[in-house]
């Protein structure tokens, strides 16, 4: 349910996304490989631009903050509380 209303979030206010392309993390497990194709099915089918971007876990922060990747739509908490 959190996801749906992320995305929704994301789509409200998507008229600034349409002429970027925004970059999505994917990283190598499986839930979040689909999330994140889901999530650039979404984006896509309304009309802004996406790519995805396969980077490890721990290398994802670093890009998010330097702009490199803009979106991760899955995080485990207890996995990432020391990072």
């Amino acid at each position: 349910m959190k996801t749906i209303l992320i995305i929704l979030s994301i789509l409200a206010f998507s008229r600034n996304l349409q002429s970027k392309t925004v970059v999505i993390a994917s990283n190598y497990w499986t839930s979040q490989i689909v999330l994140s194709q889901i999530l650039h099915q979404v984006f896509s089918e309304n009309g802004i631009k996406s790519e995805l971007k396969k980077i490890e876990s721990l290398k994802q922060w670093r890009s998010i903050m330097n702009g490199r990747v803009h979106v991760q739509i899955e995080v485990w908490q207890g996995t990432m509380e020391k990072h």
